[in-house]
């Protein structure tokens, strides 16, 4: 708890307080009560409010449980989409959503849409190309190629870097190769698609990807090759033919990511069954009593009978205290050890979770 005081203005007073929240969290979410003060406190440590945190976190613990991510790699996932995508902590329930919906219809899963999202995402951008498009076509690439998320979400890069790479009157890519707007401009012409608006403004880059995606099929292989040369550069040819092969796919997979509510739910209720899941709840239904006990009247009944017995001790003779002093302070001893064995194995429990 000290650690999280450090980097906000709260005391660790207050923050004891909210013990109870974080155990119903984890209590809700089938996590330890541990996991939601680790998961908290990295957000935190970006400087979000209370309330931000909260939201960051229940979103972070679902998506770790559905993705298999431990929660600093989910917590990163979703850093990722919402300051890159311009998002707000308050939309962290719509980037689970669209990864776990697109995880669902496709032969991807959360963790590689993730992994590849994290390559991607600040050129996607860049470009004007959405979180739910830009997750539709990492999702499509993966299933269509198998190939490692990594090396596909930095390929989707590549590919988007060029486009915003010309948007801006560059010649030559990030991977050296030539960029020549009017060779493009000419040759998405010819198969009817503009690259700028009708105010000479580019276009964003997935509405150009998923017109020439449509027109795709109708076109020949050499022009198909020639298209996806001059858009992505030699290296990356083939991820962009596997990009737009299969646009009804593409747009199939688009709409589902337009379509995901409350996908992250139905995703994440699957796991509730889980071993896992249910012996995180025993331990947080221990810590709930341990600090029932605590925070009880049980606690302050035990130490006003050990009070009167020592009052009572205070009133006897001095003939009586000597013959029963034995026997009394046996008693007391015993008692004593009965507190001090249950509550600091329960209140041991509790700092192990809070450290």
């Amino acid at each position: 708890m000290t650690n999280i005081a450090v980097v906000t203005d709260m005391s660790v007073g207050d923050l004891w307080g909210k013990i109870n929240d974080y155990m119903a969290i984890a209590q809700q979410y089938g996590v330890t009560t541990q996991g939601v003060y680790e998961v908290s406190q990295l957000y935190y440590q970006q400087g979000l409010g209370t309330a931000e945190v909260m939201d960051a976190t229940t979103e972070t613990l679902k998506m770790a449980r559905i993705a298999g991510m431990d929660y600093a790699e989910a917590a990163d996932a979703m850093t990722v989409a919402i300051r890159a995508f311009k998002m707000e902590m308050s939309d962290a329930q719509h980037v689970t959503d669209v990864y776990s919906k697109v995880a669902a219809v496709t032969a991807s899963d959360t963790e590689e849409l993730a992994i590849a999202m994290s390559k991607t995402a600040s050129s996607a951008e860049s470009v004007g190309s959405s979180f739910e498009n830009t997750t539709a076509m990492l999702a499509v690439m993966i299933e269509t190629t198998r190939e490692s998320a990594q090396n596909l979400g930095s390929a989707l890069k590549s590919i988007i870097s060029r486009y915003g790479e010309m948007k801006v009157g560059l010649t030559v890519d990030s991977e050296g190769e030539e960029i020549d707007y009017n060779k493009t401009d000419t040759a998405l012409k010819s198969v009817g698609i503009s690259l700028k608006d009708a105010q000479g403004q580019f276009r964003d880059f997935d509405e150009v990807i998923f017109e020439l995606s449509q027109k795709w099929d109708s076109l020949d292989k050499n022009t198909q090759r020639y298209l996806a040369t001059i858009m992505a550069g030699n290296r990356q040819q083939s991820r962009f033919i596997a990009l737009v092969d299969n646009w009804e796919r593409l747009d199939e997979v688009a709409n589902s990511a337009q379509d995901s509510e409350d996908a992250g739910l139905i995703q994440y209720a699957k796991t509730l069954d889980s071993l896992e899941s249910k012996l995180a709840n025993v331990k947080t239904s221990f810590q709930q009593f341990y600090m029932s006990v605590f925070n009880g009247p049980l606690v302050s009944k035990i130490i006003d009978f050990i009070n009167d017995i020592i009052q009572g001790f205070n009133h006897l003779s001095k003939f009586t205290t000597i013959l029963n002093i034995g026997s009394i302070v046996s008693g007391i001893k015993l008692i004593g050890t009965i507190l001090v064995n249950t509550f600091s194995s329960g209140f041991g429990q509790i700092s192990a979770g809070w450290k």
